[in-house]
């Protein structure tokens, strides 16, 4: 096994260690289930020759459509399932090449030839609404659309395993952008997870495999970042004079000692346009934001 590839139970493996989103297999008596696809196209062949080695793979879940879960969806099999507003984002605007190389050529410059040639963006097979079980022997994962980093997300829980991947809904190390995140659907997601699942392990979209006082961290961190705007609004800062000055840790997107981050100016944008999403929604709101706990 490769050693940044943890074991969350007897049947589940995670890795955490990349540049983008979680990746994680599930084996089942009828095929392998992933949940995401690695960002960079050189990890996802890493990632791929594990997955094989598991068995053939039945189905993959995509947690929303941002390109951290979706670039490396080509290089694997089975069915891909997403929420509806995810396959509609994908279908509607979907990376370019010229996009794509420009991030690839930045952090991934051995990935970039693999995404030329016969590569397509992939779509999603099977959409959700909702909810929808998959059954696969002994093997029962609920698939349960929750708003919040995105209209589009899309959770799976294994309730016999008390396993949850929550997507960008939940990040152990720290905020991902926000720039189309849902208010208040964010808290609310949170609160379904902490009070409504039966979960000792959370399997996050960033950041180590955690658990429900992770979330309630998370949560914390969140809400402080909400309240920063809705105080700064209160006291009558622009928008523009936000976005010049507040800045949430970004852990997920900079550099690391394990990987390179994205270009600064893309960072800076995913903070800006943070902001400004925020800003509007609590706008939107009437400013009354501040009573929310």
């Amino acid at each position: 096994m490769a050693q940044n590839i943890i074991r969350v139970r007897d049947n589940i493996y995670t890795i955490t260690e990349n540049l983008g989103s979680n990746d994680s297999a599930i084996v089942t008596s009828a095929g392998v289930v992933l949940f995401d696809s690695p960002h960079k196209a050189s990890d996802a062949m890493n990632w791929r020759r594990f997955v094989e080695s598991l068995g053939p793979t039945k189905y993959l879940i995509i947690s929303d459509h941002h390109i951290d879960h979706t670039l490396s969806a080509y290089f694997f099999g089975g069915e891909m399932i997403a929420t509806v507003g995810t396959r509609d984002t994908l279908l509607d605007r979907h990376p370019t090449s010229p996009f794509m190389d420009y991030v690839l050529g930045h952090f991934d410059p051995t990935g970039v030839p693999l995404i030329h040639g016969d590569y397509e963006y992939r779509i999603p097979d099977i959409t959700v609404t909702d909810r929808m079980t998959l059954f696969l022997g002994d093997t029962e994962i609920q698939l349960i659309h929750k708003k919040g980093h995105t209209p589009n997300n899309l959770m799976a829980y294994l309730p016999k395993e008390k396993v949850l991947f929550s997507g960008d809904n939940v990040c152990e190390c720290g905020l991902p952008s926000s720039q189309e995140c849902c208010l208040p659907d964010v808290f609310d997601t949170i609160d379904f997870i902490l009070n409504e699942l039966d979960v000792d392990t959370i399997v996050p979209g960033h950041g180590d495999v955690t658990d429900k006082d992770g979330a309630r961290k998370y949560r914390q961190m969140y809400l402080d970042y909400v309240n920063e705007i809705n105080a700064r609004m209160n006291r009558g800062d622009s928008k523009e004079k936000i976005q010049d000055e507040l800045r949430f840790p970004d852990l997920i997107h900079c550099d690391t000692e394990r990987y390179t981050g994205y270009p600064d100016e893309m960072v800076d944008g995913f903070q800006r346009n943070s902001v400004s999403r925020i800003y509007d929604q609590l706008l939107a709101m009437g400013g009354t934001w501040g009573d929310r706990k």
